[in-house]
């Protein structure tokens, strides 16, 4: 059994807005809702880290424009470090557990960000928007940082 793991971090007590759409490029492979078509997160497991915040209480299914030009459905986080908590970064994110067969896994996910209004004090930019990690058996394959947020979304992808 692998444990597929999606999950964005950051270090700032103020909630950013993160979408996924995730894509698996294999067969055979036994993820469930791997892109969200059924509207919800059945078949993935949402968590928080210890210091993390989740606005709401829940992750999303809804559509949003990742790639920029191309409206699919994606899973928004609404998460953030528990202001609390010190240094560090904090978050949430999604797993799922698949039996997987020998082989090559090819797996994306595509990831942006959008801020908030307000979310940044009302200056239009955060300092830090998150980072994200692509984890496969609790091993990080892939991350990216999104860096300081002055634009209104910002796309990217990790595989």
């Amino acid at each position: 059994m692998k444990k597929l793991t999606v999950s964005t971090f950051v270090a700032l007590a103020a909630l950013m807005v993160f979408m996924v759409a995730a894509g698996v490029a294999r067969a055979d492979a036994s993820i469930v809702n791997s892109d969200f078509e059924t509207g919800d997160l059945a078949g993935w497991t949402q968590f928080t880290t210890t210091n993390g915040a989740m606005a709401g209480g829940s992750f999303l299914a809804v559509f949003f424009d990742v790639l920029q030009g191309t409206v699919s459905r994606a899973v928004q986080f609404v998460v953030g470090q528990d202001g609390t908590s010190g240094l560090g970064q904090e978050g949430g994110g999604i797993f799922q557990d698949v039996d997987l067969d020998t082989g090559v896994l090819t797996i994306s996910a595509n990831i942006g960000v959008r801020r908030v209004a307000g979310a940044d004090g009302g200056g239009g930019f955060n300092g830090q928007a998150g980072i994200f990690q692509l984890l496969v058996d609790g091993v990080v394959v892939d991350t990216h940082d999104f860096g300081p947020l002055a634009s209104p979304v910002k796309p990217s992808t990790i595989a």
